[in-house]
């Protein structure tokens, strides 16, 4: 039994607790001590009990007066794994392209009693919380599915559906749970149909770590240049609150402005454009996806890229200022800008614009290009004036040429 009165102590700098002057025998009988770790450091996980029964002996069998003991605290992590499939190395921010698909997981340690019960009197058992949350405070992922829950080498997710309760913020319910949150997902294992069957099933993995994996699709609501952060809560009861943060993730974009030769504030609307990159030997261009109806500022849900260079999604500047065209969810790196149709009564003074997109330059960049009036001999203004002015032209000419064969014959 817990003794109300025993004594709690804190870890040194040196992460030592020590214990004094134990009694050797309580009651006349060898004593039994249990060391229970009531409280970590974030991100760690408390260490299973450590049950010690006197006395301890050496090798040689003399009793021991000091017992060192090894608690083993597990740390909760979490990582981004992949983008789009390809593995990644472990940093604090990563450069993402709307449409990306991000693959997260948490790991953290079955409870070692995951089990057993608060007391044998009562029926009730010690964990009836075990949770992971996780979410984003900042809009620009949309979860994707639950991929993977792996214990000791067996990825059990299939025998836990359908028993476990999963609510994630594609679903109405969260707006009302957890409506600050744009981004998450919410595991119960103990919240579902069939808690004692999970609860069973967790037992054969006590002590064992386990992964939760799950993917995200980056979407046209993240903001260039704004960095997102990724938070994962476990919890073993209502209690104990384990809070990790991952890695941060960010995009990129570029604007532009068209604008006349000579005016430099005058912004030209209907100016068309392609955007090219190079790939080693391969020249690509871009397919942007769900830009129907945009005009000038472009939010794409997804961009590809194709060789095939009629392919491309032609951009169309609006009438903005200081920017008349900007494209979002783009990767850094150098791209090519390709003017395809200049505006009416405007001519193309440069088809190509290089511009590179370089993380933190959103706010402040902005890439200007020219295009020059269309050339006429003589301005068209006055109507029929023109036409009259051409016509006296003739007749003069022609009487000057009549008075001088005139004046050219002899009496």
């Amino acid at each position: 039994l817990q003794d109300p009165n025993a004594p709690e102590i804190t870890t040194g700098q040196d992460g030592l607790a020590v214990f004094n002057q134990l009694p050797a025998k309580t009651g006349g009988r060898h004593s039994v001590y249990a060391f229970s770790e009531t409280w970590t450091p974030q991100p760690y996980q408390k260490a299973a009990d450590m049950i010690v029964s006197l006395p301890v002996r050496d090798k040689n069998g003399n009793d021991l007066t000091n017992i060192h003991l090894y608690p083993k605290d597990s740390v909760v992590t979490k990582h981004l794994d992949a983008i789009s499939g390809g593995a990644i190395a472990a940093k604090d921010l990563h450069d993402v392209a709307v449409g990306d698909v991000l693959t997260y997981n948490i790991q953290f340690q079955i409870p070692h009693d995951i089990g057993s019960m608060a007391d044998n009197q009562s029926g009730v058992f010690k964990y009836n919380q075990f949770e992971v949350l996780d979410y984003m405070t900042k809009a620009g992922l949309t979860f994707k599915e639950l991929t993977a829950v792996t214990v000791d080498g067996q990825n059990i997710l299939n025998d836990l559906t359908g028993k476990i309760a999963l609510m994630t913020s594609n679903d109405a319910a969260w707006q009302t749970a957890h409506g600050n949150y744009p981004f998450g997902f919410k595991l119960d294992f103990l919240g579902g149909s069939d808690a004692n069957a999970v609860r069973n099933l967790l037992t054969k993995y006590a002590g064992k770590r386990v992964t939760v994996g799950y993917t995200g699709i980056v979407n046209e609501k993240m903001v260039p240049d704004q960095k997102i952060g990724n938070t994962a809560v476990v919890s073993f009861d209502p209690d104990t609150k384990i809070t990790v943060n991952g890695p941060e993730i960010q995009t990129g974009g570029m604007k532009f402005f068209k604008y006349e030769t000579g005016s430099d504030d005058k912004s030209l609307a209907g100016a068309k454009f392609i955007i090219q990159r190079q790939t080693g030997n391969a020249t690509e261009y871009a397919v942007l996806e769900g830009v129907t109806g945009m005009t000038g500022a472009y939010a794409p849900s997804k961009i590809t890229w194709t060789t095939t260079k009629a392919d491309a999604t032609e951009l169309t500047t609006n009438a903005g200022k200081p920017f008349n065209l900007s494209i979002q969810g783009m990767l850094p790196g150098t791209y090519t800008l390709i003017e395809t149709d200049a505006p009416d009564g405007y001519e193309i003074t440069d088809p190509t614009t290089d511009f590179e997109i370089v993380a933190g330059t959103w706010g402040e960049k902005i890439v200007r290009i020219t295009n020059t009036p269309v050339r006429t001999l003589l301005p068209m203004t006055g109507g029929m004036g023109l036409l009259a002015f051409l016509l006296i032209g003739i007749v003069l000419m022609s009487g000057g040429y009549y008075v001088k064969k005139q004046t050219g014959k002899k009496a």
